[in-house]
């Protein structure tokens, strides 16, 4: 299972992750603004 993990695929999951932690943050700073 870790085989199918390779550099590549890596390189999305960091970016997936990277867009979904900045989506949460976003949303977090404007509910904290208004």
């Amino acid at each position: 299972m870790l085989d199918f993990i390779n550099p590549a695929m890596r390189k999305w999951l960091g970016i997936a992750l990277l867009v979904i932690v900045a989506d949460h943050l976003t949303k977090f700073w404007v509910s904290s603004m208004l």
